[in-house]
């Protein structure tokens, strides 16, 4: 394990982010299989509620108040400046809290269960009612498996701020896909929409296993390491990126929901399935910033030019690979689309896929500065931007739905992303410059 601290930590950055994206690798294309297979055994109408309910288990891993993304800094900055002693308490406590967390977000699933029941049996045709039983019994599997979701994040986290990355690779690589691929190994003789929620449940909790065995040296569960200070301490430390960890995710997805509100199940899937495939432009920055944000948080304590340097060529990176990614996405859409979901298909969302190609480029390019931000102690700034933009966006979700349907929200969908990059990289160039002025005042002081 490479110590933080170390020299050259662009490089390391880099060799943690090359293991990341390797575990990204497998579950993409076995999305890519997965995705019309199971839309052949399940039809439009569970299809497009199997992507609704991958959404709620994707938002409630990150129902843990910002733990996770907590914890993977304080580790990193704490290891950092007092060494290895400093992350048994943090890890050991971040972890009784995620499990409180994860338990609140069961309650919540529960509690919401009969008007996401009504819902989905309102949007479905009045053949497909006999199925309400399915939607019932996959409601009660996202509940159930939520606190133990929520545990594999927080488990994720501290091994990020340990830079175990490569570990986290050989974990997440076969997990990941066995996500896709085991309901389509169930729904082979069980085509059912609770049994493929299922199948991805089990193969998550197979990952939380095996974080937990990883994480296990750095886990004591005794009153000296569970303290209930430091308990508050991640709290209130983590207290507003968790505003921007509950928020960020329903900005991203709230188009999905909002379609799903105004419109059938089936055109739904004709949005959500797109959405799925070009959402994948996003695994770069998150590979990349899942590495630069402990990295950064290591540095800004010890190098606060050596932080902006990194940051900034992390940036062009990013840039680069996005816009290399992009541009032939978008350009090939149509092609792309009829070759794996068919002709049919493609007339209905190669529009769409185009601006939601450029939507994720904007989303892709915003990562960076928000992981500076946070290295900062920022969240606060992100957090408030996400309650400024909200409600704003949500509103004009409904209007474009409301006229333009599908291609309304894809318009929608990268207005916000624009806006919100533009926004995120002053809040960054900022803060850069209020850390420079204050290490100058210091080193002149000294």
């Amino acid at each position: 394990m490479t110590k933080p601290g170390a020299k050259q930590p662009l490089v390391r950055v880099l060799f943690n982010t090359g293991w990341n994206l390797s575990s990204l690798v497998l579950p993409a294309l076995a999305a890519l299989v997965a995705f019309p297979y199971l839309t052949h055994r399940l039809g439009l109408e569970r299809m497009g509620l199997l992507t609704l309910g991958w959404v709620v288990i994707g938002y409630f891993s990150l129902f843990d108040f910002g733990i996770a993304r907590s914890l993977t800094k304080l580790v990193a900055e704490r290891r950092a400046l007092q060494g290895d002693a400093a992350v048994r308490p943090l890890a050991s406590s971040g972890l009784v809290v995620a499990g409180l967390f994860g338990l609140v977000g069961a309650g919540v699933i529960a509690a919401l269960a009969p008007w996401l029941l009504a819902h989905g049996q309102h949007n479905a045709p009045a053949q497909t009612l006999a199925w309400a039983e399915e939607v019932r019994r996959a409601i009660f599997w996202i509940a159930l498996g939520t606190p133990l979701v929520v545990w594999s994040a927080a488990l994720r986290g501290v091994l990020e701020g340990l830079e175990s990355f490569r570990l986290l690779a050989l974990i997440r690589g076969p997990t990941g896909a066995a996500v896709f691929l085991l309901p389509c190994m169930v729904t082979w003789g069980w085509p059912t929409l609770d049994a493929a929620i299922l199948a991805s449940l089990a193969a998550r909790v197979v990952a939380m296993v095996a974080m937990l065995v990883a994480a296990r040296p750095w886990i004591r569960w005794d009153a000296h390491h569970v303290t209930w200070g430091t308990m508050k301490a991640i709290c209130l430390y983590g207290g507003w990126i968790s505003v921007a960890s509950v928020l960020g995710p329903i900005i991203t997805h709230a188009d999905r929901f909002v379609l799903g509100a105004l419109a059938s199940a089936s055109l739904v899937a004709f949005y959500t399935t797109p959405f799925e495939m070009v959402s994948r432009l996003l695994v770069v920055p998150i590979a990349l910033t899942s590495s630069l944000l402990p990295a950064l948080s290591a540095l800004r304590n010890v190098n606060e030019a050596e932080a902006r340097r990194t940051t900034s060529r992390a940036a062009w990176i990013n840039a680069g690979v996005v816009v290399a990614l992009a541009v032939p996405l978008a350009l090939f859409a149509a092609w792309w689309l009829e070759r794996w979901m068919g002709a049919d298909f493609a007339r209905q969302s190669a529009q769409v896929s185009m601006w939601l190609v450029l939507a994720f480029a904007l989303n892709a390019l915003a990562h960076v500065p928000t992981t500076n931000i946070i290295s900062h102690d920022g969240a606060r700034q992100v957090a408030l931007w996400n309650l400024a933009q909200l409600p704003l966006y949500v509103a004009l979700l409904v209007w474009c739905v409301g006229h333009h349907g599908l291609l309304g929200a894809a318009w929608a969908t990268t207005f916000r992303s624009l806006v919100d990059w533009l926004a995120l990289a002053w809040m960054s160039r900022r803060l850069d410059a209020q850390a420079w002025a204050r290490a100058m005042a210091a080193s002149t002081s000294r």
